[in-house]
């Protein structure tokens, strides 16, 4: 292999390597939230445009990391069809995982403070 090819290749997977590292950095950053007092939001469940966070595995079972970052908890609602299925507290700096099914919709419901939090999603092991 020439040295013109293998400096092409070599620039391409660089190239390559900063899209991708920027890419996932910025869907992490996509899923840090700060509600306001009193709030309720869809977080997954109704699919592209309607979700609050970007789920990979929208359509699938998977399970939603819920990481408070606040000094106040809040909890988290799972429904299915309209239907509360259960709701769970995350206490404060308190990280939980929650199973969800594929029709499952995530909300979380603020108490009267301002609520910080983070969202990511994992399959299921």
């Amino acid at each position: 292999m020439n040295l013109k090819k293998l400096r092409s290749i070599s620039q391409s997977l660089i190239v390559l390597g900063v899209l991708l590292f920027n890419t996932h950095a910025y869907a992490q950053e996509e899923n840090n939230f700060k509600l306001d007092p009193s709030t309720s939001m869809l977080m997954t469940g109704k699919g592209p445009g309607q979700d609050g966070s970007i789920n990979p595995f929208t359509g699938q079972d998977c399970v939603a990391v819920v990481a408070n970052l606040a000094k106040t908890p809040f909890s988290v609602r799972i429904q299915q069809k309209g239907i509360v299925l259960r709701t769970i507290s995350v206490e404060k700096k308190e990280t939980k995982r929650i199973s969800l099914g594929a029709q499952e919709e995530l909300y979380i419901d603020t108490p009267n403070k301002t609520t910080r939090f983070t969202i990511n999603y994992e399959q299921p092991n």
